[in-house]
């Protein structure tokens, strides 16, 4: 959008030049300014993307021949490929070009359905046309990625767009009066102001009840699916009224609710034991069916850095709300009691969890191996070292019998070569997480 008033401002700028020998510097210096501006801003795939699609269109129209917007759009893309061919994985890339091709395939015809005669509404209602072709084309990608929708799309737009234009007029004029020496801090509040104005608004509509669906998820052949309803509608309604495209809409939307309900189904059968990859921090997730029991030493991770890392993995399985369960604590005010921890099959006393017949030790900052003088070993499934214990692999063969040594990425460099080094001797099965990522088994 911003390089498009950009080129609309230069194309305004450069009316004045009417002789036709002048077309070919007219458009060189157009093209020119244009990426001077993308230079600027950083050569980000959306601004690439337009500055090389109006660079296109700009050379297409020196020539008489009218370029395609979709041509154009295609030939951008073709061109930013060959240049960095990972571009297509960059989620801006995807973003910027699903809009675009939205707007130009889908805005003509949602904003012919209306004829507004006043030419105020008309301009109400084509940015409404814009808005809503831009979020139709792009919605998908967006769930998929951010696994969210903004329910106030339409109002955001009918504020932040007149108001960033303003912002890009008033940056222009405050750029141009400042390199001839004039002095702009008047400009500079008013563009301060405008700024303020649209982070303001951005946060105000995100504070409003309902202003965004979270916890969304698709994978990617839900998101194919999802783009065969969303093109095989648009085909229905508004290029032929032939059935054939609704019932492939429909048949689209049978297949993706039976995608849901059969991840609903598996979500309901699995069992795991997941131990994340999250650093200075101890994060032992079990999942049983869709209830999801978190063991985490708060006091050193916030809610918000494990909910980064495992998000996603939760949204996947269908998971309910996390609980979770403090490991910060000392032992004398750890849970011991099943029902607080609310799950039937889930026990947790000290530095011992169990599920089920899955036996799992957190030898911490807790524990001491020296009080530990049982004749018998004890039995257990996995054994996490945690927080810099001072316990050695000796320590855990003398008092245990386990299946597999875990080293979370609480642990400090200097402790964890200690334990690989004194594991070569022994050659217990052990995991590191730091090196090999998180720890993922089924139960």
């Amino acid at each position: 959008m911003h390089v498009g008033i950009i080129y609309g401002i230069l194309v305004f700028l450069f009316s004045f030049i009417k002789n036709d020998k002048l077309k070919i510097p007219k458009t060189v210096l157009i093209i020119v300014f244009i990426w001077l501006y993308a230079l600027m801003t950083g050569l980000s795939p959306s601004v690439s993307r337009a500055a090389l699609m109006f660079s296109i269109m700009s050379l297409g129209l020196l020539q008489n021949k009218s370029a395609g917007s979709l041509n154009a759009i295609a030939f951008s893309a073709f061109i930013l490929l060959i240049i960095n061919p990972y571009n297509i994985t960059n989620i801006g890339f995807q973003l910027s070009y699903a809009a675009v091709i939205g707007i130009v395939i889908l805005y003509p015809k949602i904003y012919s359905i209306f004829e507004v005669k006043n030419k105020y509404l008309d301009k109400v209602w084509a940015l409404t046309a814009v808005s809503v072709s831009a979020q139709i084309a792009t919605a998908p990608i967006a769930i998929f990625y951010f696994h969210q929708f903004s329910n106030y799309f339409i109002l955001a737009n009918y504020l932040l767009i007149p108001i960033s234009t303003l912002a890009i007029w008033t940056c222009i004029l405050v750029f141009t009066i400042s390199g001839l020496g004039i002095p702009a801090g008047l400009l500079i509040k008013v563009l301060t102001f405008l700024v303020k104005s649209m982070n303001s608004i951005s946060i105000g509509i995100e504070s409003l009840p309902f202003s965004v669906s979270n916890n969304l998820y698709i994978n990617t052949l839900q998101l194919v699916l999802l783009y065969f309803i969303i093109i095989s509608l648009l085909v229905f309604f508004f290029q032929s009224k032939n059935y054939k495209h609704l019932f492939q809409a429909l048949v689209g939307i049978i297949v993706f609710t039976g995608f849901n309900l059969f991840s609903d189904i598996q979500s309901n059968k699995q069992q795991e034991l997941i131990i994340y990859n999250i650093n200075k921090a101890t994060a032992i997730n079990i999942i049983d069916g869709k209830d999801n029991i978190l063991f985490a030493n708060l006091d050193s991770i916030s809610n918000d850095k494990i909910k980064y890392t495992a998000q996603n993995n939760w949204l996947k399985k269908g998971l309910n709300e996390e609980k979770y369960i403090n490991l910060s604590n000392g032992p004398e005010n750890i849970l011991s009691d099943i029902s607080t921890i609310d799950n039937k099959s889930v026990f947790f006393k000290q530095n011992f969890i169990a599920y089920q017949n899955t036996k799992i030790f957190i030898a911490n900052n807790n524990f001491f191996p020296a009080i530990f003088t049982y004749s018998s070993k004890i039995k257990v499934d996995y054994i996490v070292l945690s927080n810099n214990t001072s316990a050695s692999i000796s320590d855990l063969v003398r008092i245990f019998d386990f299946k597999k040594i875990i080293i979370d990425s609480s642990n400090d460099a200097y402790i964890l070569e200690e334990w690989l080094k004194e594991n070569e001797e022994l050659g217990i099965d052990l995991y590191n997480i730091k090196s090999q990522g998180a720890f993922i088994t089924n139960l």
